[in-house]
């Protein structure tokens, strides 16, 4: 695995009925649905952006950034606020699920497996699902 070590907490979320990961020490906090005022001109995939606490966050959406099938925000959902390089974004998520230990999974990932601008650190099985760990350097495209 790329930047996974066996000891590495990952705070565990669902899209779509699909188990996804991003590892907590990029995880600044997990938020309710805010209001996101929209910013003109954006990508299609960035929903626009949140006051936190006196800060202006941009938010993702990765539904669209991973090309699924769209589907109403609703107040139940949750932001996930991730800093990158000094910089903080949020991403947007069904549900967070819970927080893991790589110790407790099985690895299914070889650096073969998968094109370099697909954002994945690695592919974990936790009992009977495969759980998609996002790398946060790169959920962003250039």
């Amino acid at each position: 695995m790329k930047d996974l070590s066996k000891n590495t907490h990952l705070v565990c979320f669902k899209l779509e009925k699909r188990n996804y990961a991003i590892p907590l020490d990029h995880v600044d906090r997990v938020l309710r649905m805010v209001a996101v005022s929209p910013v003109p001109e954006s990508p299609s995939w960035m929903m626009g952006v949140i006051d936190l606490q006196g800060k202006v966050i941009p938010v993702l959406n990765l539904r669209k950034r991973f090309k699924m099938p769209e589907h109403s925000i609703h107040p139940d959902n949750r932001m996930i606020v991730l800093h990158r390089k000094g910089k903080f974004y949020a991403i947007t998520a069904d549900e967070v699920t819970h927080v893991a230990e790589t110790s407790q999974m099985a690895s299914n990932y070889t650096d073969d497996m998968m094109d370099e601008n697909i954002p994945l650190l690695g592919v974990l099985r936790e009992n009977d699902y495969l759980i998609m760990v996002l790398d946060p350097e790169r959920i962003i495209p250039n």
